[in-house]
């Protein structure tokens, strides 16, 4: 059943993919990216990664509120898509266990990052910076889902083959992995001001991390480990750390 609901996710993301692949490099028009339908696949694949018990049932209605949105998102647009023949999902035998335990830490990391996000909504900082929101009016880092968007459609390739000849679960983790990371920047970009005049253990702490960023910079995105106080850390878990120290006792939903 596992494998049904992917090849149903992925024949899903491919209705989506086929107009997004034209639309989204126009300059003005009524179907580019869509924040929320992105939101959408992005709740939903967790839920297939993290929860994989999910009843079929359950799982089946999901989908069809997904393909309903998905109608919506298209419109008058119908004619105006790629073939990419999405029919062959059905027969799909692509081993979807090679998204492992790495690979759920790595989403798990970015959708909490995404929820940590939500703390710009309940600061005061500097600048005019607008995000787009959103149905709840909560701000959504448009850069960081576009990571996650990047990082379906190598999935969606693996799926689509059949297997991971050229390497698509590797790009997209470091596609999570930036998300992660454009989440967590953002939020201290705007709120270090803030920081620095709160504490300044937390600026210390925050330098020391730019630093380390800077002379790690050439070195694979997801082996950059800096050392923090004597101590080796991956750079995701420094800013997750700086952020927890920053703004403790939050607590978003994931």
């Amino acid at each position: 059943m596992l494998k049904d609901n992917f090849n149903r996710f992925f024949f899903a993301y491919g209705r989506y993919l086929q107009y997004d692949l034209i639309h989204s490099l126009e300059q003005e028009t009524k179907i580019g990216r869509n924040v929320d339908l992105l939101l959408e696949f992005r709740d939903i694949f967790k839920a297939i990664i993290v929860a994989q018990n999910i009843k079929e049932n359950e799982f089946k209605e999901i989908i069809s509120s997904l393909h309903k949105d998905i109608d919506n998102y298209i419109r008058d647009a119908k004619n105006e898509c790629l073939n990419i023949e999405i029919d062959k999902f059905e027969e799909s035998n692509f081993d979807y266990s090679l998204l492992d335990e790495n690979f759920k830490n790595i989403l798990t990391d970015f959708c909490i990052s995404c929820g940590d996000f939500r703390i710009i909504d309940r600061i005061v900082h500097q600048g005019s910076q607008d995000f787009k929101e959103d149905k709840e009016g909560r701000s959504v880092l448009t850069q960081s889902l576009l990571e996650f968007n990047n990082a379906m459609s190598h999935l969606f390739m693996c799926a689509y083959n059949g297997n991971d000849d050229l390497k698509n679960i590797e790009k997209a983790k470091n596609h999570l992995y930036r998300g992660t990371l454009d989440n967590y920047k953002m939020v201290f970009r705007l709120a270090i001001n803030n920081i620095k005049q709160k504490d300044k253990t937390l600026f210390d702490k925050f330098k020391q991390i730019r630093l380390q960023e800077v002379l790690n910079i050439g070195k694979d995105i997801r082996k950059k480990n800096i050392i923090i106080n004597e101590r080796e850390v991956n750079i995701v878990e420094a800013y997750r750390e700086l952020y927890n120290l920053s703004f403790p006792n939050q607590d978003f939903l994931k």
